[in-house]
């Protein structure tokens, strides 16, 4: 299968919002999405949005030290995991995490090394570019799940570059 890809630039945590917001109704019970990007460069944020955007109230922060938090919400639940300080796929498959794949919207930041974990998912690239003072979001996805809605997104969006 050929994997898709677009690219859009974000200039603001307004335009951040938005994104999140038009794509967040894309995502349903079993969904994950992988967020790669270097430090600082606004993952957690991006999570924070998408989770307000699916009707979450809560506070949204980096479980870069408890590594997992689950969200409850009106729809279901969803599954924040940073897998920054995890080493090895190994060290991602003993969270013993599987049942909340099954039964949440899963949101996996520095889920570059434990892709191969899974079959579909979404991965959402974030990348600072400092002399624009702005973030490119790369898009593109693995798997059947997602074949259907990315033109979707793509369309939603509107302003790919």
């Amino acid at each position: 299968m050929q994997m898709k890809i677009f690219t859009i630039q974000s200039k603001s945590l307004e335009d951040t919002t938005e994104i999140a917001q038009k794509i967040a109704p894309f995502f349903h019970k079993k969904d994950i999405a992988v967020f790669e990007g270097n430090l600082g460069t606004g993952k957690t944020h991006f999570v924070k949005f998408l989770a307000a955007a699916l009707g979450y109230e809560g506070l949204v922060t980096s479980p870069t030290y408890t590594i997992a938090s689950v969200y409850d919400w009106a729809d279901g639940k969803i599954l924040h995991i940073d897998g920054y300080r995890l080493t090895s796929l190994s060290d991602f498959v003993d969270l013993g995490l599987e049942e909340y794949f099954e039964e949440s919207i899963s949101m996996i930041e520095w889920g570059g090394e434990f892709e191969e974990e899974f079959s579909d998912y979404l991965k959402i690239k974030l990348e600072y570019l400092e002399a624009e003072m702005s973030r490119k979001i790369t898009f593109s996805y693995v798997g059947e799940r997602w074949a259907s809605d990315f033109e979707k997104i793509k369309n939603s969006l509107g302003n790919e570059k």
